[in-house]
């Protein structure tokens, strides 16, 4: 009597008692590279027998090729699609940071416009005096407060735009390089993909002609 039964993906095996078994999984496809190829006697020998087992072998060729192509069809569609997300990506983040390039430029035009206004034009000390507007000694005070105020305000806020730049770059370089490689192997996969069905098409050639000339053997005999 056999021990207990066990089914995996499709593969039923029933194990003798105190005996171990090894379930090889089934997923549906056949695995010709496992099955070893037939030995072809010489053609002298025996022909038919030749050319009827080149066929054979052949149609093993053509099949592992096949799935070998699939499989790189596969991979190869694969690295497309990461590519495509990663080139997606990156023109994201390159497109935050040139943002973040042109609003640090923005600021550092003000913050000069701001330094300009309180030392060469109505901030400098000499102007406000001369002014009838701001000579009393009551205002020029404020003012002055407010011109160092101002340019205070705007060198914190081009020191925050400098530092969240440097973040934009660090992701758009990160993003970059991601991408970079990403499109260096959906080549890659893409060239392996060609090469199989190169190399699919070959072995389907070959079997093409041994057929015809097993059958043009098989017409020829009396």
């Amino acid at each position: 009597p056999g021990g207990p039964t066990t089914t995996k993906r499709g593969v039923t095996t029933t194990t003798k008692p105190g005996a171990t078994t090894t379930t090889v999984p089934d997923d549906g496809v056949h695995d010709f590279a496992a099955t070893p190829a037939p030995l072809i006697p010489a053609a002298a020998s025996d022909p038919l027998f030749h050319a009827a087992l080149t066929v054979d072998d052949d149609i093993r060729n053509v099949a592992i090729a096949k799935a070998d192509a699939l499989r790189a069809l596969a991979r190869s569609r694969t690295a497309a699609r990461t590519a495509a997300s990663a080139a997606t990506t990156y023109r994201r983040a390159d497109g935050v940071d040139r943002r973040a390039i042109a609003e640090l430029e923005r600021l550092r035009a003000s913050l000069r416009a701001a330094a300009m206004h309180a030392y060469t034009g109505y901030g400098s000390q000499e102007t406000v005096l001369d002014s009838p507007e701001v000579a009393r000694a009551e205002t020029v005070l404020p003012y002055r407060t407010y011109v160092e105020v101002t340019i205070t305000e705007a060198t914190a806020r081009v020191a925050a735009a400098d530092k969240a730049r440097s973040r934009t770059k660090v992701a758009a370089d990160a993003a970059r390089a991601k991408h970079r490689s990403a499109a260096a192997a959906a080549a890659a996969a893409a060239a392996a993909q060609r090469t199989a069905a190169a190399d699919l098409k070959a072995d389907e050639q070959k079997l093409k002609e041994d057929r015809k000339a097993l059958d043009d053997l098989i017409a020829s005999m009396p």
